[in-house]
């Protein structure tokens, strides 16, 4: 699900060519991403503390992640 409305910017960093994106923590601590792809097809990396996973990214696309 996406961020909610009382949801606050938390840190994301890292750089991706053509892909944006920003991570939110909900207040029940539930963590979201959106990463914009501009460019083509991809399978890029996301790491969240010690955790990884491989993100399919459809050319052009938005792309919405949560977990907690």
């Amino acid at each position: 699900r996406p961020a909610t409305r009382d949801a606050t910017v938390i840190e994301s960093a890292g750089q991706i060519d053509e892909v944006a994106h920003v991570a939110f923590v909900d207040p029940d601590g539930r963590k979201s991403m959106m990463l914009t792809n501009a460019g083509v097809e991809r399978i890029d990396r996301i790491r969240n503390g010690g955790r990884m996973a491989e993100i399919a990214l459809p050319a052009s696309s938005i792309t919405n992640l949560s977990w907690t």
